[in-house]
Formats: structure tokens, sequence, C-alpha cells
């Protein structure tokens, strides 16, 4: 069984290649993920620092965003 649990240390590409959905997630959120070079490397923690984001609110939209 496929782990549905998004955290942190996953990376941005990561998260958008096992759940394309959560791509909105991202421009709701304004952060320039989709299409980043730096996609593969960076970590959601780390994108959320880089945009501004709080954390706890990015993962708990993408979590939703993967659950039925």
């Amino acid at each position: 069984m496929e782990n549905k649990t998004i955290h942190a240390d996953l990376t941005v590409a990561e998260v958008q290649d096992r759940w394309p959905q959560t791509i909105i997630v991202f421009r709701d959120h304004a952060a320039a993920c989709v299409g980043c070079d730096l996609a593969p490397f960076c970590t959601l923690t780390e994108a959320a620092v880089e945009f501004q984001l709080e954390i706890d609110r990015l993962l708990a939209d993408l979590q939703a965003s993967i659950e039925p």
C-alpha cells in the first residue's frame, strides 16, 4: 500500500509526481514550484521558507488535496 502522508522532508517534485492534484495547492499559495528546475532538490520545508509560507498550513492543504 502506498504511503499517503505528505511530510515536510519530501521534495516538491516527489509530491507533484506522486499526487499531481497537489499542483493547484502550490499555485493557490503563489509558490512558483510548478515547473521549477529546483523542485527535485527542494523540500517542502525549503519551499515554505522561500515563499514565506507557514509549513503546517502548506502540509495541511497538500494533504487535504490528496484525500478522497
